[in-house]
């Protein structure tokens, strides 16, 4: 299967412009972090840039393009003369991300609390059932998947087109669902965590939204750290493999 021929199973149609190539070098991207989280790669795996190319029958400027992004993002790291590997995340790497999510996150909160319109707050509320309900079925990718929809909407809604394009560049979908894999048994809590945001943007303060919104990204810091030394104290390196 050639790389046109793959791509057109997956969107339908054949990649013929600049936006149809970055988007095939995002489902690149989606594919190895979904196979580093599912254990198909384990930590010092090298990614062969030529092999993954004939696996999915793309280019392989396509998928150096991806592994670059990877890279950037703190799941692979390149080494000269030698490849590309999958990084060992540690509880460290994982922990630096939250302080500046909340930021980001708490500022969006705080612009878009005056904004969110009825159906936008009713979508909201939505999304935060579905949570619910995929959580009580254990399933830790949707409700990753819905989650990232939740704080996606905050952030949209905040109408601040250089808060969004910078949220949008730190790929926190991925590392939320990192996080809600090691947090596996605590589904439902992690989703209805989210009734304190909502119930703050529910009253239009633009103060309590941000607080509320930096609380809730940093207790799941503090989650991480507890869940890590519960259950291994002696190790300090975190596995993605559920």
């Amino acid at each position: 299967m050639n790389s046109d021929d793959w791509a057109g199973s997956v969107f339908g149609r054949k990649p013929k412009t600049s936006l149809d190539r970055t988007v095939l070098r995002d489902q690149i991207r989606d594919y190895l972090v979904e196979a580093i989280l599912n254990g198909e790669y384990n930590a010092g795996d090298r990614i062969v840039e030529t092999r993954v190319a004939q696996q999915l029958g793309v280019s392989q400027g396509a998928v150096r393009e991806a592994l670059r992004e990877l890279e950037w993002m703190g799941f692979l790291q390149t080494y000269p003369y030698s490849g590309t590997y999958v990084k060992d995340l540690s509880l460290k790497d994982l922990l630096e991300i939250y302080p500046v999510r909340a930021a980001l996150e708490a500022l969006g909160a705080r612009l878009a609390a005056s904004n969110l319109t009825d159906d936008q707050l009713a979508y909201l509320e939505q999304l935060v059932r579905d949570m619910i309900q995929v959580s009580e079925a254990g399933d830790a990718r949707s409700m990753s998947a819905i989650n990232f929809a939740f704080h996606q909407t905050i952030i949209r809604a905040s109408g601040n087109s250089v808060l969004i394009r910078n949220w949008s560049m730190f790929q926190f979908s991925y590392w939320t669902t990192v996080s809600t894999v090691r947090l596996y048994s605590d589904l439902v809590y992690l989703a209805r965590r989210h009734y304190v945001v909502l119930d703050a943007l529910r009253q239009h303060d633009p103060e309590l939204s941000a607080q509320a919104m930096h609380e809730h990204i940093m207790e799941l810091a503090t989650l991480l750290s507890e869940r890590q030394e519960e259950e291994a104290p002696q190790l300090d390196r975190l596995s993605v493999k559920r």
